[in-house]
Formats: structure tokens, sequence, C-alpha cells
């Protein structure tokens, strides 16, 4: 009886236990039933299972591998480029004290001058939380929404800037903080030099500011020099950089001087000043002597020359012992020569002449009137206004001594600021004090508000304090300085 592969249907010999096709044990049944075999049915063998192929194992396993870098390279980078991380290590660095650790997350401006331990003072002194919390609502901002977005401290000025820079668009960023400097503007009473460190900058007196440098916050020592006629000015000041809205910090950095208002019995007498001459009258000098350094050696006197030639010294005075702003130089002529009169034989045009004098000189003031005085300068300062918005310097002009240093600075300065839309509205011109001097000279003090406007429509409020030194020659009233005592401003 013939045998067959319950798998494959194979014959299989009587003694065989396996099939030798597909190598299926054969199964015993002690009770087996007679299964009827058609003879002449057809022959059907099946196909055994190939083994996978070397190549196909090899793809798999590659195909694996790669799926397992992705996976782990995705983690990587985002781990690698959570900005989290940087957060972290700034607040970090802010408890540690540590400002080598918070410049490695904080980049800032080479250029710029830097204080590092300073600054991260400034910034620790800040409301931390708050400025924390803005870095983090920046790195977490949705992709559409997201700019460089500045990082305010609590009174409106910006300490740092948030740039991300997409990496692979939609799916990997870069996060970095940068600090933001404050421009440092510079104006001064003097022409003059001032340096910070290795880096100076030349700028010329007036109200306008001078840009200089950059700066973070923190306290610098800045140095200035500058000089004159009359000698040298030195100062060295602190100056405090904050961070402001409009990313600018000004100055006003006044040299430290005096002025003296000069009177004689001689004013044809040559001043002398630190033992040299001078080369000019006492009369050229219109009445008031400076500014001078308030530091150094401050000597002046008077040399006049009589009829016959013979030379008259006055008293040597020294200024920097002298307490009052009022100069007096006496020159003791010999009494020969105070004695002498002069007989002039006058023509009838010269009689004329003097006659017309005489009743001009009636019309004319001899003496500085204080009340006029005080008027002359607040009609300047009406028309100060309108020259300003017009640049026009002529609306002036009548109002200054000539040659004086208010003539020059003024003149400068409207020219300076022709072509700008510049806006300057006057709000307060008060008079707080005045001073007759002598005859010929009077001093107005006043308190002046004003609003400036600039090309951006930025505005800020200034409280400035002045000194007018008021003169009068030959019965006109002129302005020849202008002295800026204090000076406040607030961002409107």
């Amino acid at each position: 009886m013939m045998n067959f592969c319950t798998e494959c249907g194979h014959p299989m010999k009587e003694d065989q236990m396996y099939c030798e096709e597909c190598g299926t044990k054969r199964e015993v049944n002690p009770n087996p039933k007679q299964k009827e075999i058609n003879p002449n049915a057809p022959y059907r063998a099946q196909r055994p299972k190939q083994p996978m192929s070397k190549q196909n194992k090899f793809i798999l396993a590659t195909l694996g591998i790669v799926a397992v870098l992705l996976i782990g390279t995705h983690i990587i980078l985002t781990s690698l480029f959570d900005p989290m991380k940087t957060i972290q290590a700034v607040d970090r660095a802010l408890i540690d004290n540590d400002s080598g650790a918070f410049f490695q997350e904080v980049s800032v401006d080479e250029a710029a001058l830097l204080d590092k331990q300073q600054y991260l003072t400034y910034v620790k002194e800040l409301e931390w939380d708050q400025l924390r919390a803005q870095l983090v609502e920046a790195v977490e901002a949705e992709e559409g929404d997201f700019f460089d977005t500045p990082i305010m401290d609590p009174n409106g000025g910006a300490i740092f800037v948030v740039k991300r820079e997409a990496i692979i668009p939609g799916l990997y960023f870069t996060y970095s903080i940068e600090a933001i400097p404050n421009q440092i503007a510079l104006s001064s009473n003097f022409d003059s030099t001032f340096s910070i460190d290795d880096r100076s900058i030349d700028i010329q007196a007036g109200d306008y500011y001078t840009d200089f440098l950059t700066a973070y916050p923190g306290e610098y020592t800045i140095v200035g020099t500058a000089s004159n006629q009359y000698g040298k000015f030195n100062m060295e000041e602190r100056i405090t950089v904050e961070a402001s809205q409009n990313q600018k910090s000004k100055y006003e950095l006044h040299f430290p001087s005096r002025r003296f208002y000069l009177d004689t019995n001689e004013s044809n007498a040559i001043l002398f000043l630190n033992g040299k001459s001078t080369n000019k009258r006492i009369a050229d000098f219109q009445g008031e002597l400076g500014p001078l350094p308030t530091n150094g050696r401050a000597e002046v006197y008077a040399e006049w020359t009589s009829s016959k030639g013979e030379k008259v010294q006055s008293q040597v005075l020294n200024l920097n012992e002298n307490t009052s702003d009022a100069l007096y130089i006496d020159i003791v002529k010999p009494k020969k020569e105070e004695a002498q009169t002069e007989v002039v034989t006058k023509s009838k045009e010269d009689e004329k002449e003097e006659e017309s004098n005489t009743e001009t000189s009636e019309t004319v003031e001899t003496s500085i009137s204080e009340q006029q005085a005080i008027q002359h300068v607040l009609t300047f300062r009406n028309n100060y206004e309108t020259a300003l918005n017009t640049k026009d310097y002529s609306k002036i002009a009548n109002f200054l001594l000539d040659g004086g240093s208010a003539y020059e600075e003024l003149f400068a300065y409207i020219n300076d600021i022709k072509g700008e839309e510049f806006v300057f509205n006057f709000t307060r011109n008060q008079v707080t004090n005045s001073k007759i001097v002598n005859k010929n000279t009077a001093l107005i003090s006043t308190a002046e508000n004003f609003i400036f406007t600039n090309n951006q429509g930025q505005q800020m409020e200034y409280d400035r304090y002045k000194t007018y030194t008021v003169m009068l020659i030959e019965g006109v009233y002129k302005i020849k300085t202008i002295d800026i005592s204090d000076t406040e401003t607030k961002d409107l």
C-alpha cells in the first residue's frame, strides 16, 4: 500500500518516516481509515518557501538604522537649539553674578563701551522676572508672527533684542539675545575735546548735541579739555548711561569758569594777564573779562603810558582770591599828569559838532537801566523763538553785541539747523534775578522752558536756567553773553 505525505502529497515508502520532498514527519495512525485514492488524479506539487536574500536583509537593516539615526538626530537638534537653555543660562549667570557666563549667552556690539560687571549689576537691579518673561514669550512666538523682538525695562527702555534665524524653515531655529547700547551725545559751553578711554571727539560750543559713541549702561569717566585767550580748561566727570526709549543719552558738559565785570579809571591802559600783555586796552574788553579757568594761576594788572612816555602799572590782582565778580583796576597817575590840562583851539565847525553831540547826549542813556535790560532780554526771547523756527538769524542780530560770544554762538547754531524741520515752542520766559554791575553792564537771570520737536516728531521738554550779560553801548542795549547754569530735560 502506497503512502503519501500529508503536507505536500509526495509518495512515501512504507518504512519512510520523513518526506523526502518537504521534510514533514509521517503521521502514524493506529487505526487508519482507508482513503480512496484516485490514481488518475493529477499530481500537485507545492513549491517550498524561499529564504530572504542577503540584499533584502541589508536594505531592511539599513532602513532601520537610518530611522533610528534620524529620530536620534531630531532629538539632539531639538535639544541643541532649545532657546530655553539660553534663558536658563542667563538666569543662572545673574544668580551667580557671573559676567563671563552671562556674556557667553548675550552678544554685544564690540565697538560700544562696556563694563561687563557694571552692566550685569544694572540688569540685576531691573525687574529681571519681567525681562525673563518677555524672553520666554519671544522665543515661544508663532513663526508667522515672529520678528526681532525688543525686551523692555519697566521704564520703556530697550535692554535686549531677541533674534531668530531659520536653520530648516518650520523645523529648526537658532535664537540669539543681543544687548542694546545707547548713543552718547554731548554739548558744551566751549569748543572742546572730550575723551573716554582711548576715543575722543571735538565738539563746538552751543545748545545742540553732537553724537560721540555708543555705550552700554554703566558709569564712565569722561575727560574734557578746552582753551581760549585766557588759558586752558580741564574737566573730569563721571557720566551714567541708562537704557532709554530712543537709545540716546545726552549730557551737557560745562567747564567751570569765571567772568569778571571790568572797570577802571583809565580805559586806555593795556591789560596784562599772568605777566603777559594781552595787547588790548581795557576799553577793548567792553566791561567784561573772561571766561577764565577756575584752576591755576590768574593774575591781572594794567599798564598806562603817560603823555611823556612814562609807564604806570596798577596793583596786581589775584583773581583766585577775588570773591566778587566785579574787578576794578586803579591806575595811580603822577600828580603832574593829573593836574595837566590841555588847551584846545576849536574851529567854528568843531564848536558846532560839539554842540550837536551835546544835544544828542541829552537823549542817549549814559547809565544802564535795570528795567530796560530786563525788557531787552524778554523781547529777545520772543524774537529768538521766531528765529529758530524760521531759521532766520536776522530776527535776533540787532539784540546781540557784534563780536560777543552770544552773537557768534547763536549765528553758528541757526546756520547749523537750516534745512532741519525742528520746531521750538517756548512756554516760559521768567526773569528770576537782575543786577546792575556797573553803569554799562547788567546781569539778568532767567528760568526758561521750551518743547523741542525733531524731524521724526519726537519731543523733549527743556528747563533751562541762564544768565544774560546786557551792556549799554552808545545808548543801545546789547546782549554780550548768555551763560547756561543748569539744564533739565524730559522725553515726552
